[in-house]
């Protein structure tokens, strides 16, 4: 199935979550925080830190298919850290 994420923590007020979607597998707003996603020629992973620098959760996708049946997008504003 299709995978996405909703990061609604970089600045404004923090506000309760409500009831979660079908399909969703986490919840959090106890602190703002940011997505850092990690890419190699064979995987993608995904990790919520918050302003604690603590990691709240990871998902990472691995290669399957060939080469050929990848989308390969731009990394725009990396920083080594």
């Amino acid at each position: 199935g299709l995978v996405y994420f909703v990061d609604g923590t970089g600045g404004r007020d923090l506000y309760p979550v409500g009831p979660p979607i079908a399909g969703s597998q986490i919840t959090y707003a106890a602190q703002h925080g940011a997505m850092l996603i990690v890419a190699s020629p064979t995987a993608i992973t995904f990790q919520f830190v918050n302003v604690a620098g603590s990691v709240i959760d990871t998902y990472t996708l691995t290669k399957l298919l060939a080469a050929k049946n990848w989308v390969y997008l731009p990394l725009v504003g990396l920083s080594p850290n």
